[in-house]
């Protein structure tokens, strides 16, 4: 009988192999639980019609900052093994420039204490983002793990509207925006960030798709699209449509210009016929001729209300995340039937920005989120990453950019949007510089 020392070389078991498998499952562990946690939150289901739910927070929700402060801390311990990349993501010079303005915009807001936790949480969130895919093996790895996490919230959301639609669908018995009723918003709080999500998770279907998972990824991208359709967010939908069209074009162009022209004009042209409308009477009078809701369903009201407001603090804005946090400046009407009565932000991710960071603030931001990562994919192209991965990079990216013509979500702490958003920006850095890649065959 053949003892350990006799056993074939194939049999042959390396020292380490059975640690780093276990590592290898508690990294695929914390990937699906970090996603859970940003997609599914802590107020899953909750009933609208309940006054507990309508308490406005000011970033210092307790169970928020310690789950993703260990979440940071267990993802960076997680990632640090593929040290080129962990470095890579965080010495970037426009994202340190970034967060240093933010620190220093922290001390001269005009709410300090609320804006300093929403730094902290920020930061935090941050670095779970920006850490949470060097946690996968492989670009193999990502597909099965991130697809999967999808399919599961989407038949939770499901699940949800068959069987306890009072906590998955907006009623008329809300306490707000009663006129929302019928809207489909799952898991979540609102049909808006439902659309968001969902909208991403497409993007996420199609790529598992071309990432060898054709029934999970069409799955999800099927599933995922009829829910956005049935939240009645349309933003979202024509966004949907629209980063589908352009990625494609973008794709098979190789002039730097032609694509900028490509992703960049319905940026533009959101930003001009939104935000525009409400400072140019010529555009107005414009939008107003076009077949759809020229007050943008009440935002142009709201629009109106912070820009008068940035006016007075146009350099260093009021303080990070702190605008809306404030009963002076507050946007108010005394009707529950329009949203603009209650909004707690400005719909409009870049006119935040400057309200909260001021102009410099907007500058970087724009710097962060916009700019550097066209040229990161660009770079992506140049070098021959992956096209499955580096297209979802390219098309998560343009549809948050685009979104937030639209929605408020830019530095929101842990928003699923956002959060999004920052992956899809970390993930078109690393491909332009230590792109992931299949598994090996």
């Amino acid at each position: 009988m053949p003892t350990d020392r006799t056993l074939p070389q194939a049999f042959a078991v390396p020292p380490l192999a059975g640690l780093d498998g276990l590592l290898r499952a508690l990294r695929s562990v914390l990937f699906v639980a970090i996603w859970c946690l940003v997609w599914i939150g802590l107020e899953a289901f909750g009933n609208l019609s309940s006054n507990d739910l309508l308490a406005l927070t000011s970033g210092n929700d307790f169970w928020t900052y310690v789950l993703f402060g260990l979440a940071a801390a267990l993802v960076a311990a997680g990632a640090y093994a593929r040290r080129r990349a962990f470095w890579t993501v965080f010495l970037d010079p426009v994202l340190i420039v970034l967060l240093g303005y933010i620190a220093l915009n922290v001390l001269v807001s005009v709410d300090f204490s609320a804006s300093l936790r929403r730094f902290v949480l920020s930061c935090a969130v941050l670095v779970v983002a920006a850490l949470v895919c060097l946690l996968p093996r492989d670009r193999d790895d990502f597909a099965r793990l991130i697809v999967g996490t999808a399919l599961f919230v989407v038949v939770l959301s499901y699940a949800g509207v068959l069987l306890v639609p009072e906590l998955t669908v907006h009623q008329a018995t809300d306490l707000v925006e009663q006129r929302l009723a019928g809207d489909w918003r799952g898991v979540f709080g609102h049909k808006n960030i439902a659309g968001g999500v969902f909208s991403s998770m497409v993007f996420i279907g199609i790529f598992g798709m071309r990432a060898g998972l054709p029934v999970a990824g069409g799955l999800l991208a099927i599933l995922s699209l009829a829910f956005v359709v049935m939240t009645g967010a349309k933003s979202s939908i024509i966004i949907i449509a629209g980063v589908l069209l352009l990625s494609g074009l973008a794709s098979g162009i190789r002039s730097a210009f032609l694509r900028a022209v490509i992703v960049y004009s319905p940026l533009v042209g959101l930003l001009t016929i939104g935000v525009g409308s409400v400072l140019s009477p010529a555009v107005s009078a414009f939008v107003a001729a076009l077949p759809v809701d020229a007050s943008f369903t009440g935002r142009a009201d709201v629009w109106a209300f912070a820009l008068e407001k940035f006016a007075e603090r146009p350099w260093t804005g009021f303080g990070f995340q702190s605008f809306w946090t404030l009963e002076s400046t507050r946007f108010g009407v005394e009707d529950s039937e329009q949203w603009a009565g209650s909004a707690a932000n400005g719909h409009n991710s870049f006119l935040d920005t400057a309200l909260n960071l001021g102009l410099i603030g907007l500058v970087l931001t724009v710097a962060y989120v916009v700019i550097q990562p066209f040229r990161d994919d660009g770079q992506a192209r140049r070098i021959g990453a992956d096209p499955a991965t580096r297209t979802l990079w390219l098309q998560l990216w343009m549809f948050g950019i685009y979104l937030g013509c639209m929605e408020s979500f830019f530095f929101l702490r842990a928003d699923p949007i956002w959060f999004t958003l920052l992956v899809a920006i970390t993930g078109m850095r690393l491909s332009a510089r230590l792109p992931m890649s299949p598994a090996p065959p």
